[in-house]
């Protein structure tokens, strides 16, 4: 958490450098991430090694924050922001809990995040098309656990704090300061601690390497810029 209020310290002090400068505007943006999880389960299976995708299914989360856009020269900008958003997946497979009434079983994970992405970002000449891509850092804030519709009110600590993710996307901003944006976040870090994966359900013979648990989400927002 103390990194993470570092970084905001030090990109508020560079963009009112900005904009003393008068080369910098405000703007904020909200819309929805279809969020998903990459995750390879690597194991060894009477000595020989397999990988193997883990199956996850998409989920809709919100998005939403503000962004200051910094004009560095030519055509090519500086866009910090800070958002909230939501991440995650869900994995449904047939019920074999007797207590449970429905035949399928829905698990949902909702990753709560502030996150700061820094973007490169440069304006097409004449038009209101840009392109941008750029890290993120994200923090976690906490977890939700669904299953089906019901939320279990138990701690999560099975996930690391912190994510690293790459960002790139287009956007385009209409005369009157609105604009539409469309971008795709593919984490780079994993984000599950590896002795909460479970490994008790394994078949005889098989056993555990690593797993890779990493976010990845399509994001479309709309904004307004100052």
């Amino acid at each position: 958490m103390k990194k993470f209020i570092l970084l905001i310290t030090m990109l508020t002090i560079t963009v009112l450098g900005f904009s003393q400068q008068k080369k910098v505007r405000f703007g904020i943006h909200g819309g929805i991430n279809i969020a998903n999880i990459n995750s390879k389960f690597t194991y060894s299976n009477f000595g020989t090694s397999y990988t193997t995708d883990l199956p996850f299914s998409s989920i809709i989360g919100l998005t939403g924050g503000v962004h200051a856009e910094i004009h560095l020269g030519n055509n090519f900008y500086l866009q910090p922001e800070l958002s909230y958003s939501q991440l995650g997946a869900k994995n449904v497979s047939s019920n074999s809990d007797t207590t449970i009434s429905s035949q399928q079983l829905e698990l949902k994970s909702i990753l709560h995040y502030m996150v700061l992405p820094v973007l490169v970002k440069y304006k097409l000449a004449k038009t209101g098309a840009s392109i941008f891509v750029g890290p993120q850092y994200g923090y976690l804030l906490g977890v939700t656990n669904k299953i089906n519709s019901t939320t279990i009110n138990e701690e999560d600590n099975s996930n690391y704090k912190s994510d690293i993710s790459g960002i790139f996307g287009a956007e385009y901003y209409f005369p009157i300061r609105i604009g539409i944006s469309a971008r795709y976040q593919l984490g780079i870090t994993n984000i599950q601690k590896p002795e909460y994966f479970d490994t008790s359900t394994l078949p005889q013979g098989v056993v555990a390497n690593s797993i890779s648990v990493r976010n990845s989400a399509f994001t479309f927002t709309i904004g307004y810029r100052f």
